[in-house]
C-alpha cells in the first residue's frame, strides 16, 4: 500500500516536471535558438534538455533517499528511546532499494521531460530570436477532445456494469480507464470550468478580468499545472467517500443487530436497587436510559393456562430515546411472544394475561426477537397486574463520539456498583470499528497528503516561471495604471481558480469512483451491506483548503514581480 502512494506522489511529480521544462523551455527559446544558428543540431538540442533532467533527476533522487533513510534511521532511534509506538530494533537500508528509488527518480524526471525536450527542437531559430512573450496555445488537440471523453464515458460504463454486477476487477479497470480519460481532456475541462467560473469573479474588479484571460491563453500549461492537484484530489475524495461508506454501513450493521449502546442487568432473580439505578444513571457518559420490569406471569385462555412466562415490561418511549434504530417494543393492550412458545399459536388473538395483583386482556404478536420462553409486554400492561415488579436490566445510551477507552470506563464505573451487574451491549463494538477505520482513513490522508503537496508546489512553480515569462506584460499593465496589490491579486487569483477548479472535479471524480467501489462492494460482499456516505464537510473543507493553499503558493512570486522596476521589464529585448 505504501509504494501504491509512492508511485501516486511519482506520477504527480511528474506533471509538476513536464509542466516546469516546459515553461523553462519557453523561457529559453533565445537561448536554444542560439544554439542552433551556432551549429547545433535537432538531436543535440534533444540531448541537451534531456541531460539537463537527468542530471537534476539524479541529483535530487539522491537527495530524497538520503532524507529517508534519515527519516528511517531517527523512527528507529525513537522506537529504541520508547518515543514511538513502532516495534523497531534495528534500521537496515537494502542497497537495491537505495539505487532503485534513486534509478526511479532519475527516469521519471526524463521521461516527463521528453515532450518539453521534442517542443524545444520544433522552434524555428530565426523566429525564436525574436523578444520572448508569453505563449498562447488555445488548439484543442485531437486526443483531448476525443481520446479523453472517449475513456472517460467507456470507463463510466463499466463501472456501472461492475456495480451492477459485483465484480471488483471491472470496477478498478473502469476506474483507471475513467481516471486517464478525465487527465487527457483535463486540457479542455479545466480552462472550459474556469471559463463559466470566470463569469462569475470577473465583474469583481479588472484583476479578477485580467486574471480569468490568463489561465485561458495557454490551455496546455493550465492542464498540465491542475492536472497534478487534479489526481491528488480525486484519490482524496475517493478513499474518503469510501472509508466514510464502510463505516456508516459497519456502524448501522451494529446498530440494527445491537441497537442498545449497554446493556447493564443482573442474574434471573436478583433485582436492581433504586440507589443503583440512580447511580449507573449519572455516570458521566450516560445520556439516557430505560427500565425493563420483570414479573411472573400466566398466559389463560377459556380459563385454561396456555403458557407460563417471565413477562418482561418496556416503556417505547424511554426505549426508542436509547436504541440507535427502530426495535420492537410492544404497545399497551398486546404482548409479545416468541414463534417457538405455545402462545404464538394464538397470533392476532386476545388472551388473558394474570400476574400476582390482577389480570388483563392482551393480544398476542408472535415476534422472532423475543426469546423462547419469555414474554415482552409495555410496562403499564405489566404494572396493571403485578404492583412491584423488579427491575433487572437497564438499558442505556452513551455519548456520541466516545472513544472504546471512555467506553471501557463507563462499563468499569457501572461494574463497580455491584459485582453482580453485568454489562454488554454494542457501544464497543461500534467505537471499534470506527477506530479501525478512522485510523485507515487518516494514514491514506497521511501518504496522500505527500502528492499534495507536491501538486501545490507545482502551482507555486508554475506561478514563478509565468511571472519570469510575463514580465514585459506586467511592466505594461504597470505604467496603465495596474498597482501593485492589483498585480499580486491577478496573479494569486490565477492560481486559487486552477488549484479550485481542478480540485473540485476531482472531488466530483472521485465521488463517484467511490459510488462505483462502495456498491461494488456491496454486490460482492455478503456480511455488511454496504451503503454510500458521502462526507460532505470533509469534501467542502478539501476544497476550501486548495483555495486557500493555491492562492498561498503563488504569493511569493506575485509579490517578487510586484516588486519590479516597469522600467527595467519594458527595457529588455
Amino acid at each position: 500500500m505504501v509504494l501504491v502512494f509512492g508511485a501516486v506522489s511519482l506520477l504527480v511529480s511528474g506533471f509538476v516536471i513536464a509542466n516546469t521544462f516546459r515553461v523553462l523551455v519557453a523561457q529559453r527559446t533565445g537561448e536554444l535558438a542560439l544554439l542552433r544558428c551556432i551549429g547545433a543540431g535537432v538531436a543535440q538540442v534533444y540531448r541537451l534538455i534531456l541531460l539537463e533532467a537527468g542530471i537534476v533527476g539524479l541529483v535530487f533522487s539522491a537527495a530524497g533517499a538520503a532524507i529517508g533513510v534519515g527519516v528511517a534511521a531517527a523512527l528507529v532511534s525513537a522506537s529504541a528511546s520508547g518515543g514511538a509506538g513502532l516495534p523497531l530494533s534495528a534500521l537496515s537500508v537494502p542497497p537495491l532499494m537505495v539505487v532503485g528509488s534513486i534509478a526511479c527518480g532519475t527516469v521519471v524526471t526524463t521521461v516527463f521531460a521528453l515532450g518539453p525536450a521534442r517542443n524545444a527542437t520544433k522552434v524555428r531559430p530565426i523566429v525564436a530570436l525574436r523578444p520572448l512573450e508569453a505563449v498562447s496555445t488555445r488548439r484543442v488537440s485531437t486526443a483531448a477532445a476525443v481520446i479523453g471523453p472517449g475513456l472517460t464515458a467507456l470507463g463510466a460504463v463499466a463501472m456501472v456494469y461492475a456495480a451492477r454486477r459485483g465484480s471488483i476487477t471491472v470496477a478498478v479497470a473502469g476506474g483507471l480507464l475513467a481516471v486517464l480519460g478525465v487527465l487527457v481532456a483535463s486540457s479542455v475541462l479545466l480552462p472550459g470550468i474556469m471559463r463559466l467560473l470566470g463569469l462569475l469573479v470577473s465583474p469583481v474588479s479588472a484583476p479578477m478580468q485580467l486574471a480569468v484571460a490568463n489561465v485561458n491563453r495557454n490551455r496546455r500549461r493550465t492542464a498540465a499545472t491542475g492536472a497534478a492537484l487534479l489526481i491528488g484530489s480525486i484519490l482524496l475524495a475517493m478513499l474518503t467517500t469510501g472509508v466514510s461508506s464502510a463505516r456508516e454501513s459497519v456502524v448501522a450493521q451494529i446498530d440494527d443487530r445491537r441497537p442498545i449502546d449497554l446493556v447493564a442487568e443482573t442474574a434471573p432473580g436478583q433485582p436492581i436497587d433504586t440507589e443503583t439505578i440512580a447511580a449507573i444513571t449519572h455516570v458521566p457518559g450516560v445520556v439516557a436510559s430505560a427500565e425493563v420490569l420483570t414479573g411472573a406471569v400466566d398466559l389463560e385462555s377459556a380459563s385454561s393456562v396456555v403458557q407460563q412466562a417471565v413477562a418482561e415490561g418496556v416503556d417505547q418511549q424511554a426505549t426508542s430515546n436509547v436504541a440507535h434504530s427502530e426495535v420492537s417494543v410492544p404497545q399497551a393492550g398486546s404482548v409479545h411472544v416468541s414463534p417457538n412458545d405455545p402462545a404464538a399459536r394464538y397470533d392476532s388473538q386476545h388472551i388473558t394475561a394474570r400476574g400476582a395483583d390482577g389480570e388483563t386482556t392482551l393480544e398476542v404478536v408472535v415476534d422472532e426477537n423475543v426469546p423462547e420462553g419469555i414474554v415482552h409486554v409495555a410496562s403499564s400492561d405489566l404494572s396493571s397486574i403485578d404492583s412491584s415488579p423488579d427491575v433487572t436490566r437497564l438499558q442505556l445510551r452513551l455519548e456520541d463520539g466516545m472513544s472504546s477507552t471512555d467506553i471501557q470506563s463507563v462499563m468499569t464505573d457501572i461494574s463497580s456498583f455491584d459485582e453482580d451487574i453485568n454489562v454488554s451491549g454494542g457501544a464497543q463494538e461500534r467505537a471499534y470499528y470506527s477506530q479501525i477505520l478512522d485510523t485507515m482513513l487518516m494514514v491514506v490522508l497521511a501518504l496522500l497528503a505527500v502528492a499534495v503537496v507536491i501538486a501545490f508546489v507545482g502551482i507555486g512553480n508554475t506561478a514563478a516561471l509565468s511571472v519570469i515569462e510575463r514580465r514585459r506584460e506586467s511592466a505594461l499593465l504597470r505604467t496603465v495604471g495596474l498597482g501593485r496589490g492589483q498585480l499580486i491579486a491577478m496573479i494569486c487569483t490565477e492560481a486559487g481558480l486552477t488549484a479550485i477548479v481542478s480540485t473540485a472535479l476531482g472531488l466530483v471524480a472521485g465521488v463517484l469512483l467511490g459510488w462505483a467501489g462502495v456498491t461494488t462492494l456491496g454486490q460482492s460482499a455478503s456480511e455488511v451491506e454496504m451503503t454510500l456516505h458521502v462526507p460532505w464537510g470533509q469534501l467542502a473543507a478539501i476544497l476550501a483548503g486548495a483555495a486557500v493553499a493555491g492562492t498561498l503558493a503563488a504569493l511569493l512570486p506575485a509579490y517578487a514581480a510586484s516588486r519590479r522596476r516597469p522600467v527595467e521589464d519594458l527595457a529588455a529585448t
